[in-house]
């Protein structure tokens, strides 16, 4: 499977979870999502994102557009955790810690969610919107240039979004 990458970030403290939700934000405006599915996926990544630093002190999250017939844009958030158990990961679950409440939340938002996890070995959440239609394909120069539009924007606090 041919992979466009846009960006990818890292996650080593608690306010990159909240910068990764901005971008994503960003990069999905940019893609031509509407507002309401920029949202969707501004908080599933931030969910996931927050997972990966609340459970496995960090990780890393990458930004693709997989083309094709029907185009993804596609976040893959990934963490050297300890990894999560399949019950962990299996929609409507949530034990008394709210462990996986942020997963099935983020399933339920997106057009595609694939979890791979092994314990020791850590965990990686990829997550994927259809590309809304649009006249120009995207290819790796134009998201590239993007890639360098949304890195030299000045942060955004919450409240702005």
């Amino acid at each position: 499977m041919t992979m466009l990458p846009i960006l990818t970030l890292q996650i080593r403290l608690a306010a990159d979870a909240v910068y990764v939700r901005q971008i994503a934000r960003d990069i999905a405006e940019s893609l031509g999502f509407n507002g309401n599915d920029q949202t969707r996926i501004a908080t599933a990544v931030s969910e996931i994102a927050r997972n990966a630093w609340q459970y496995a002190n960090g990780g890393e999250v990458s930004f693709v557009v997989v083309p094709g017939e029907v185009p993804v844009f596609q976040i893959r958030v990934w963490d050297a955790g300890p990894g999560i158990t399949k019950a962990e990961y299996t929609p409507k679950h949530e034990d008394a810690s709210g462990a996986g409440k942020g997963l099935t939340g983020a399933s339920a938002i997106m057009d595609t969610f694939h979890v791979e996890t092994a314990p020791g070995v850590g965990t990686a959440v990829i997550m994927g919107k259809v590309l809304p239609p649009r006249a120009v394909d995207w290819d790796a120069s134009s998201l590239a240039r993007l890639a360098a539009e949304i890195a030299e924007r000045p942060p955004q606090t919450l409240s702005e979004e």
